[in-house]
């Protein structure tokens, strides 16, 4: 059947149902007053007076019947006493599919009744509810409305019962789509992009769409993370990394099945206090002597970040001559120097270059490295 759009007066309102009011007043009326003869009847039979009472009696329940009957109440015309039909709700509101499917069912009592309709209607947010399409009802309980398109935004559908006569039941009970077409957006807020972490894991933190599904892959060591965003989109999850750098990608799948992306990149610290010394040259000749030599020095904390305002002691022993002590201090960068000369009246051999760093709340660490005279 090609469904047919209403009348505006028809979609306007839903017309009452007549009730059937039951026995009308008038014969309730006659009903007591033959009850009531009745009893007079039983009471005086014993005195003879049955006969008088029956006739009496008989003669003004012709009269009342005869004037009852010549002012008959209208009967009313037969209607269905309608009940609304049902709506199976989606188990997730949120789509990106610009049309569903939608499904129902009447109650099994007007299964083949003729004329019957069942209308679908839809409410847009802040909107009026508008009449989207009918059809009949035959032999089955379920009906599908199939291909109804949506509109951005929430939206409640609602289903009646009509007759060909323009009566029609209350609405249905509403269920909601949410056509979301938007590709989740992810905010990472710990850690920051190039961060670098110390340990064997980092915890991602940050917000997408609520209920979203997360997926964090790392492409260092190829660990993989799961998580679920909470109600309001924030999430904290960890994922493993590897030494050096990390660079991650955290997947966003949302409840319409929309998907975005966001990357970041971290490097894993060392886990603890760190220094490395390092040495202009590692190598002289006792005939080149006197020889100038730098001693470079750099401080990470267990983070892998510079640290500023170490304390260190630089120490270097050279075979024969006496041991040469500097104290300095690391810079900004985590550095510090010492530029000294190896004097003539070296001996030949090696001799052990050590820097010793005291980081205070950090704790300390001691470098070493070594020097060799040559003839």
């Amino acid at each position: 059947m090609k469904p047919r759009k209403p009348s505006r007066e028809r979609i306007a309102r839903h017309k009452p149902i007549p009730r059937d009011s039951g026995m009308p007043i008038i014969a309730r009326v006659a009903l007591a007053v033959a009850v009531v003869g009745l009893g007079g009847v039983v009471l005086f039979a014993g005195q003879g007076g049955l006969k008088t009472i029956v006739t009496g009696i008989g003669s003004a329940f012709t009269g009342f019947v005869d004037t009852v009957t010549a002012t008959p109440s209208p009967s009313p015309s037969p209607q269905i006493a309608l009940t609304v039909p049902s709506l199976v709700a989606p188990e997730e509101p949120y789509t990106n599919q610009p049309t569903v499917d939608i499904t129902g069912s009447v109650p099994l009592q007007f299964l083949g009744q003729d004329g019957l309709l069942v209308r679908l209607y839809v409410t847009p947010k802040d909107g009026q509810p508008s009449y989207v399409v009918e059809q009949s009802v035959v032999d089955r309980a379920s009906f599908v409305f199939a291909g109804i398109e949506l509109v951005e935004g929430p939206q409640e559908f609602t289903a009646t019962l009509a007759t060909s006569d323009e009566n029609e039941s209350d609405p249905s009970a509403p269920i909601s789509f949410i056509l979301d077409q938007a590709k989740p957006k992810i905010t990472i807020s710990s850690p920051k992009d190039n961060a670098i972490v110390n340990g064997k894991t980092a915890t991602l933190k940050g917000k997408t769409q609520g209920r979203s599904t997360l997926l964090a892959h790392n492409t260092r060591n190829g660990a993989t993370a799961s998580s679920t965003a909470a109600a309001d989109g924030t999430f904290e999850f960890p994922i493993a990394l590897g030494a050096g750098s990390n660079p991650i990608t955290i997947a966003a799948t949302d409840p319409a099945g929309n998907e975005g992306a966001a990357t970041l990149t971290i490097r894993k610290g060392s886990g603890k206090l760190a220094a490395a010394l390092k040495a202009s040259r590692y190598q002289f000749s006792r005939k080149s002597l006197p020889d100038p030599i730098t001693l470079t020095l750099t401080v990470t904390d267990p983070d892998g970040r510079p640290v500023k305002g170490a304390d260190v002691t630089f120490t270097l022993s050279v075979p024969g001559l006496e041991t040469i002590v500097s104290d300095g201090t690391t810079d900004g960068n985590g550095r510090a120097t010492l530029k000294t000369t190896i004097p003539k009246g070296a001996a030949t051999g090696t001799g052990p270059i050590t820097a010793l760093v005291d980081a205070g709340d950090l704790g300390t660490v001691t470098a070493r490295h070594a020097i060799t005279i040559t003839k």
